[in-house]
């Protein structure tokens, strides 16, 4: 007997850059074990879940470095202050 594979993402009305296999296979990019198997695997992703996937898969790696690139900004530090400053009636 065959598991069926459940779409998560049409099931939990879940954007695209979020269904499950865009998650799965930035964790399976993640675990690689040096460069080499790390390209192997995005290489093995893109196959499987297509460019436009894989691309979601490559900025979700990405985005720690982006968040803290951003937080050193000054258009940062000044939201931060004024969501700070601003109170709620």
């Amino acid at each position: 007997m065959t598991i069926p594979k459940i779409d998560a993402c049409e099931k939990l009305n879940a954007p695209e850059h979020l269904c499950s296999d865009v998650l799965v296979g930035a964790l399976y990019v993640h675990n690689g074990k040096d460069t080499d198997e790390k390209s192997d695997r995005i290489e093995q992703i893109t196959k499987k879940i297509g460019k436009k996937k894989a691309t979601y898969v490559m900025a979700l790696l990405c985005l720690p470095q982006l968040m803290d690139d951003v937080i050193k900004t000054n258009k940062y530090t000044d939201f931060i202050e004024e969501q700070s400053q601003r109170t709620i009636h």
